[in-house]
């Protein structure tokens, strides 16, 4: 996979007004000196796969052994389950509803792990039980304190939290906390993939053995190229065109 590329600046900035970059600018208005028109877009995300995982993007072409991959062996099976707790402290409750999506995130997909480029490492997260502890109830008296709840109760104080956070973010970004930027993005990343193969943008329409994903970044930069830039997460449901070294579309 490579390291950064930085230079390809029409994928790590954007416009600063908060618009959505455009495709076919000069290099000289994409560029990190520009700070009052150019900002950097922020953390990166892989995008969630799912359906569209295609094993021909991420094994090798022809079973050639290259620099640019490994053999990877105990790879955790799909559909295989973790139980886990998560220990809290001194939260408000809107703090334990940011906590608790945060966990859960509407049912979307956590990314962990190695090969996440590749469709790897996608994972569901939900919360089971929750058990709260009255610091007065746990001195006052010879029990630990817990509140004994119910998976029933659970889920609906569960739900409570959630929506005081919900609302919290409402009215303090002035929006539907769906249609939040943020929250519009991580949704388009991290539930289901648009109707389209996910991968690196290259130049053929399959792998090929040699590789050489760069050429298409090398035809997409060229001048008279393209010169295409990363459409924001909820508008990417297309991908990009293939594009070969010279800039034009094979």
């Amino acid at each position: 996979l490579s390291s950064p590329k930085p230079t390809t600046t029409r994928f790590y900035l954007r416009p600063m007004d908060g618009t959505a970059p455009k495709d076919g600018q000069e290099d000289a208005d994409v560029d990190y000196d520009l700070k009052a028109e150019q900002q950097l877009r922020g953390r990166k995300f892989y995008r969630h796969q799912g359906s569209q995982l295609n094993s021909a993007e991420y094994s090798s072409v022809q079973g050639k052994e290259t620099d640019q991959n490994r053999t990877v062996i105990g790879v955790v099976e799909p559909e295989s389950t973790f139980e886990f707790e998560v220990a809290f402290e001194n939260l408000a409750d809107v703090e334990l509803g940011a906590l608790l999506w945060s966990i859960e995130l509407e049912g979307w997909h956590h990314r962990l792990g190695f090969a996440k480029p590749l469709g790897f490492g996608s994972v569901v997260i939900e919360v089971q039980t929750l058990q709260l502890l009255n610091p007065q109830s746990r001195y006052e008296t010879l029990g630990s304190g817990l509140s004994s709840i119910t998976e029933e109760d659970a889920k609906a104080r569960k739900t409570h939290f959630i929506e005081l956070f919900k609302k919290a973010m409402t009215e303090r970004y002035g929006g539907k906390f769906e249609d939040l930027d943020n929250i519009r993005d991580m949704k388009s990343l991290l539930s289901q993939a648009p109707d389209c193969r996910v991968h690196y943008p290259r130049s053929t329409q399959n792998p090929q053995p040699d590789g050489k994903n760069y050429e298409w970044f090398m035809g997409n930069k060229r001048k008279g190229g393209p010169r295409l830039a990363l459409p924001l997460a909820p508008d990417d449901t297309e991908g990009f065109p293939l594009i070969d070294k010279s800039g034009e579309l094979p």
